[in-house]
């Protein structure tokens, strides 16, 4: 991450110049996690992003965004949404006061969409059309198993798309940012304008 972000702690801390680590958060159905400096990934325009082995861990930065928005309850009925192509939250994340900073999901090693159709990507991986058809395929999958679940994608743009390049049967989507989907009470309010009509 080439940028720098303001970051409030969850102690009201500045972590702007370091992107400190939280330290202990604690992870619903898992107990206490350690976060490290060197656990961070990336911080954009709602929250930072923290690996842990085989989890990725979504800290907010504004701390009241959780209880504000009733981002709890919109939680359990994202992670109802089961489908390999989809990373959808797990379980909330706590701080040690236990008020809900944020959620955690499975890590997924892959491409970002907008890399894997550029002409160097496709020569490199030996991506051609017969594996871009799977692709579009799985993404449609994808978005109907959301509007199955009665969820809008809302802002499917090529960021919130990684791509699996060596999934099972070719390359395989993977959704993400889903925290930001529209389902039951919660209105979409995020838009990225590359994709806006």
């Amino acid at each position: 991450c080439g940028n720098i972000y303001e970051f409030r702690g969850w102690n009201g801390v500045n972590m702007s110049a370091t992107h400190g680590a939280p330290g202990n958060v604690i992870l619903e159905g898992r107990g206490t996690l350690t976060l490290h400096e060197s656990d961070y990934v990336a911080t954009g325009g709602e929250a930072s992003i923290w690996r842990a082995n085989a989890t990725t861990i979504k800290l907010y930065t504004d701390t009241t965004k959780m209880l504000r928005d009733r981002m709890p309850d919109k939680m359990k009925l994202l992670s109802q949404i089961r489908n390999k192509y989809i990373v959808a939250p797990q379980g909330l994340v706590f701080n040690q006061k236990n008020n809900p900073i944020g959620f955690y999901m499975p890590f997924v090693d892959a491409e970002h969409l907008a890399r894997v159709f550029t002409n160097d990507f496709r020569h490199r991986a030996n991506f051609g059309d017969e594996e871009a058809k799977k692709l579009v395929l799985r993404m449609r999958e994808t978005v109907m198993t959301a509007h199955d679940h009665n969820a809008l994608m809302v802002d499917p743009n090529e960021l919130n798309w990684l791509v699996v390049i060596n999934g099972g049967g070719g390359p395989e989507p993977r959704a993400i940012d889903v925290d930001s989907w529209a389902i039951a009470t919660w209105p979409p309010k995020v838009i990225m304008p590359s994709i806006k009509d």
